[in-house]
């Protein structure tokens, strides 16, 4: 007789036979039983699980001499034609070669005639999901009104390409990959009939690398067969299949945990000259790494894991070297890399630098990362303080020690309303260019109680500054803002104007979003927190102009007067803007009117030449 193969060979023949299908095999039996047999069936599954296996057993139970039955004889004339596959009754089509429009209908016409032999013509359609879409179309209909003397088994491993209409006509039953005991178990049985000398770490591995098809199992049992006269080893497999030795892995991991970049780059040498798969590698280094989580981390961790006996005392041994945080990191750095390596180019560099990176990174400890924690809030918590206070000097036994210097608002260096100051008011243009001094600043201004006249008065002359800090944090509201008319200070509420043709800005700027961009810019400002709002009435008095000063309506060169005359208004005379210039510093208030009166005259005598 010629030599058949393990796959064949060990094939199931009856329902009991097959493996890890439980709840399969017991609804068919049922079915059966009571008389409650479909036209149409489609097994979904990996391969190897045995999807096609389980359709001839159970054209078998329908067509045994003595059935229907729940268990074919494998006895009687039609179960053992079934099992050659020389039943002319039972027909095995692959759609893969078979899947054309003119197949099925070719099959359309073959269904109709009744079985030659048995009771039920038995169709079984491997690879369902290759048939065409017009093929499919077409097959609707038999399945829609098929003859009572025809069964369909459709066999798929992509349930997905399946058409829905197609589906909807089946009872879909879905075939699960086999468990790793369930296929050791099979591989040991077949290995003591055949009379192969095989270690149980061996087997255990070619169940690993099987993947949940017992058909795979069978067949690298058969080729280790063939391998060589003496006990079959996990070296063996190893040599065979080409897949990673487990002292190879053990020997990466204690790399990466002593940190020996030395060791590391010979390694990665020594594993690139081998020719070895790196997706492969990879693959196996993360199921590695998988296993020394749940050991370090789980109380049974055997229970999750198959480890073999050989290798379970260097998973705890290693495992103790490991934090979870570290084994945590090396599962991130790998699972990328396994993504790089996938598509094959640039894999051997991919790998090098994910090495380098692996070996090289730093976890840092929870501590550190609480300490950091704390001193960053204590900075947040003083920082709020400098920007909801009016003014003042912080108390010096809340500084943060580490800077040496009191806390100062670096990001801006806008000067804060703080009371009466003599110190003057920087133009944008000059705060931009002494930002770098900004941390120089020995004191901040002492603390006083907020003057809303002197923080209007302030304001008015700062709005230029307000303006560009509302447009550098949001450009769209500070188009609507710049059309506001006036402002008035009430308390802790700054309430600004618009004219009464801008209501759909009115609305816009009361919503939460755009106050908080002025709140925030007139804290930076002024230094006070205070509420806006927008409103329609019109302030009597003041106004802003358009190119965003204010002053007084009434404050107008009288008729008749002139530049050149020399008579001028002070309270409307404005220097002429210039980079170098200093502006007052807000609280300058009444007490510092004589210096604005030295300015102005100052400024005549240089503009006119005339003293006054």
């Amino acid at each position: 007789m010629s030599y058949i193969s393990f796959y064949r060979k060990w094939r199931p023949q009856s329902f009991s036979e097959i493996i890890g299908q439980e709840h399969v095999v017991q609804t068919l039996r049922n079915s059966i039983l009571k008389n409650r047999i479909s036209h149409s069936y489609i097994f979904c599954g990996p391969r190897g699980t045995g999807k096609t296996s389980l359709a001839r057993i159970f054209a078998k139970a329908l067509n045994c001499i003595n059935g229907p039955t729940s268990e074919p004889c494998n006895k009687c004339k039609n179960c053992t034609s079934i099992s050659t596959g020389t039943n002319v009754d039972v027909i095995e089509i692959d759609a893969a070669s078979n899947r054309g429009i003119d197949d099925i209908r070719g099959l359309r016409e073959k269904v109709k005639y009744l079985p030659v032999v048995l009771r039920k013509k038995v169709y079984i359609i491997d690879e369902a999901h290759q048939i065409t879409a017009a093929a499919s179309n077409a097959f609707l209909k038999v399945l829609e009104e098929p003859p009572e003397h025809v069964v369909f088994i459709m066999a798929t491993t992509e349930p997905h390409e399946v058409i829905p209409t197609i589906m909807s006509r089946c009872q879909r039953f879905d075939f699960e990959p086999l468990k790793l005991d369930k296929i050791k178990t099979r591989l040991a049985d077949i290995a003591s009939i055949e009379g192969i000398n095989i270690s149980e770490s061996a087997i255990s591995l070619i169940a690993k690398y099987a993947d949940g098809s017992l058909r795979d199992a069978d067949g690298i049992l058969e080729q280790l067969s063939s391998f060589g006269d003496s006990k079959v080893t996990v070296d063996s497999v190893t040599s065979l299949l080409g897949i990673i030795d487990q002292e190879m892995l053990f020997e990466f991991a204690n790399i990466l945990v002593e940190k020996n970049i030395n060791q590391g780059l010979l390694f990665i040498k020594r594993l690139i000259d081998s020719g070895l798969n790196l997706k492969i590698f990879v693959t196996e280094f993360l199921e590695h790494l998988y296993n020394l989580y749940v050991i370090k981390s789980y109380e049974n961790p055997l229970d999750i894991v198959d480890i073999n006996e050989d290798a379970k005392d260097k998973y705890f041994k290693q495992s103790a070297l490991f934090g979870l945080d570290e084994i945590e990191m090396h599962l991130d750095i790998f699972s990328e890399l396994l993504k790089q390596v996938k598509w094959g180019e640039g894999a051997k560099t991919f790998f090098k630098t994910a090495v380098i990176k692996a070996i090289n990174s730093e976890i840092i400890n929870n501590a550190n990362i609480n300490s950091r924690f704390k001193k960053i809030d204590t900075e947040i918590v003083l920082l709020k303080e400098l920007l909801e206070k009016p003014s003042g000097i912080i108390d010096e036994s809340k500084k943060v020690k580490s800077t040496g210097q009191p806390v100062t608002d670096s990001k801006k260096d806008i000067p804060q309303y703080a009371g009466k100051s003599k110190e003057t008011i920087k133009k944008p243009e000059v705060i931009k260019e002494n930002t770098a001094n900004s941390k120089d600043s020995a004191s901040l201004p002492p603390e006083k109680e907020v003057n809303p006249e002197e923080a209007e008065e302030f304001l008015r002359s700062n709005y230029d500054n307000l303006l560009m800090m509302v447009k550098k944090k949001n450009i769209s509201i500070e188009a609507m803002f710049k059309e506001a008319t006036d402002f008035k200070i009430k308390g802790s509420t700054i309430c600004f104007y618009l004219s009464e043709n801008k209501k759909f800005h009115k609305d816009h700027l009361n919503k939460v979003k755009s106050a908080a961009v002025i709140q925030e810019s007139l804290r930076e400002i002024t230094g006070i927190n205070m509420k806006v709002v927008f409103d329609f009435e019109p302030c009597e008095n003041k106004k802003i102009k358009d190119n965003n000063r204010i002053e007084d309506k009434n404050d107008k060169i009288p008729a008749g007067d002139t530049k050149e005359s020399g008579i001028l208004n002070e309270n409307i005379i404005e220097p002429e803007k210039d980079s170098t210039e200093e502006q007052k510093k807000p609280g300058e208030g009444a007490a510092n009117k004589v210096n604005r009166d030295n300015d102005i005259y100052e400024y005549i005598e240089n503009k006119f030449g005339k003293k006054q």
